[in-house]
């Protein structure tokens, strides 16, 4: 379990696991937990509010104090609209990247390979077939995504540009 040390408000050590020896006290991190409250070291409680990690991100988080406890509740953001227009082409990326890895490397010409009629003999344990990752390829190919448009003024995420 995690503590923190509050003094004046504020947390000033932690959160951590308790320290063996503190001040002048041995064997600090088996005291009670009510004797802990006299020196000030509170348990820490997380709170974790769910979210959707393709729209929002991770942002820090709330602090409570309470008379027993510490409540640390998780904050998030929602993307700016260039975030997930960038998001958008970064996993249409990684899509090709992981079609690759898929792919045998016999062959550098996939179309060849597709045309040659070769079983799949992956090491890697694919099911796939070489044909069906092709045709995979074809369509990503013919459907790509917008590129970003980069943020305009009054966006959170514009800078000015310096000359």
């Amino acid at each position: 379990m995690s503590y923190v040390l509050i003094e004046n408000g504020q947390i000033t050590d932690g959160p951590r696991n308790l320290p063996k020896n503190w001040k002048n006290i041995s064997r600090f991190d088996l005291m009670a937990p009510a004797d802990l409250l006299t020196f000030k070291w509170y348990p820490v409680e997380y709170v974790e509010k769910s979210y959707d990690s393709s729209t929002h991100n991770h942002a820090g988080y709330d602090l409570d104090i309470q008379s027993t406890k510490v409540v640390l509740t998780s904050k998030h953001n929602a993307f700016s609209r260039y975030q997930l227009e960038v998001k958008v082409v970064n996993d249409y990326q990684s899509g090709w990247f992981k079609l690759d890895k898929e792919m045998n490397r016999d062959e550098e010409d996939h179309v060849t390979w597709y045309h040659a009629g070769k079983p799949n003999t992956s090491p890697r344990g694919t099911r796939r077939s070489q044909a069906e990752i092709y045709n995979e390829r074809i369509t990503k190919r013919e459907n790509p995504p917008a590129e970003p448009v980069l943020p305009l003024p009054g966006e959170s995420d514009y800078v000015e540009p310096v000359e």
